[in-house]
């Protein structure tokens, strides 16, 4: 596995069989719920990445239109960084590292959410817990091909389909059979600045 995917699960550590959850008045509380997400301390590490595609274009995300697409490197001037806030889960199946991907954009956050089988850019906060198995908001971090720096998002929500663009080069969610590079994801560690 290379560097960059080293990087982003070296801090990566599932959750025990049961975790503590906040309840709103701010007390701990067990949770017995068999599956569900938390963020993890060290959620992103203050480490930004730029998302390319395998044109070398990068992601950019476009709230006003809830959508992301992919743009020539030299027309992107803002809205480009991005964060994979990691979880921890809390499941025996293992589909790769769970994680949101968030940007901030003015003072908003943002993040890419599985919505009606497609993609969408929606203002979020960050969730700490998530208390179901599935959630829109979680993507799998998964590696492409075996040596290759290229990763893949599976969608939590809809098993076996994955982060992709379209050929206008907008973010769609895609069932993935076989090699398929529109599925395929290039990160850039960003130093942490106004983009």
């Amino acid at each position: 596995m290379g560097n960059i995917l080293t990087r982003i699960f070296q801090t990566w550590v599932p959750l025990p069989e049961h975790f503590i959850a906040a309840k709103g008045d701010g007390q701990q509380q067990e949770h017995d719920e068999p599956d569900g997400f938390k963020l993890s301390m060290n959620s992103n590490s203050g480490i930004s990445w730029i998302l390319k595609n395998i044109l070398n274009e990068p992601l950019i995300a476009l709230p006003e239109e809830r959508i992301a697409c992919f743009k020539p490197a030299a027309d992107v001037k803002e809205h480009a960084t991005f964060y994979l806030n990691k979880y921890g889960e809390n499941s025996r199946e293992r589909r790769g590292l769970p994680v949101i991907i968030s940007c901030n954009i003015g003072k908003q956050n943002y993040v890419l959410k599985v919505k009606n089988n497609s993609i969408s850019v929606e203002e979020c906060h960050l969730p700490q817990i998530i208390d179901t198995k599935t959630s829109g908001l979680i993507f799998y971090v998964q590696q492409y091909s075996e040596g290759k720096e290229y990763i893949l998002f599976e969608s939590s929500l809809i098993k076996g389909s994955y982060l992709a663009w379209n050929s206008e080069k907008t973010l769609i969610l895609k069932t993935k059979v076989g090699i398929d590079e529109t599925t395929s994801f290039l990160l850039i560690e960003k130093n942490h600045k106004s983009y």
